[in-house]
């Protein structure tokens, strides 16, 4: 999914090439593989930015503060990435029902490096570019 999009997204309005590109966002289980393509995908200077979220997801965003805690279950050779959740306790089920040997990590991240916020599948999730954390720390 992700590469047919890469091979049209050209061809695309500014606004359907933010749309499709948060819905195969959210479609796709475990974006990991393709980090440096999301990165660019995401980052891209079109226009139509606020396409990518719908208006739930863009409020929830704008009331977040400047700095916020954001937490991830993952394997430790998977801990930094890019999607991370407001919900300690969501971390907590995917460290216990994704991942063998998996933890729960924690960071702080500045909203002005989120990239998007989802709220679909109830993960209150923040995508963020994973070389602009700081310190990841083990939490469980």
């Amino acid at each position: 999914m992700l590469r047919a999009f890469v091979e049209v997204h050209k061809k695309m309005s500014d606004a359907d090439y933010w749309k499709v590109l948060g819905e195969i966002f959210n479609y796709v289980e475990c974006n990991s593989a393709n980090t440096g393509i999301w990165l660019k995908l995401l980052k891209s200077p079109r226009p139509g930015r606020e396409h990518l979220m719908d208006y739930d997801e863009r409020t929830a965003l704008a009331a977040l503060p400047g700095e916020f805690t954001v937490w991830r279950g993952a394997s430790p050779e998977y801990k930094v990435g890019m999607s991370w959740t407001l919900d300690r306790e969501k971390a907590m089920w995917f460290a216990e029902h994704r991942w063998t040997g998996a933890r729960v990590f924690q960071t702080v991240v500045k909203k002005t490096n989120v990239l998007a916020h989802f709220l679909s599948r109830d993960e209150s999730e923040i995508v963020v570019d994973p070389r602009e954390l700081d310190i990841v720390a083990s939490q469980v």
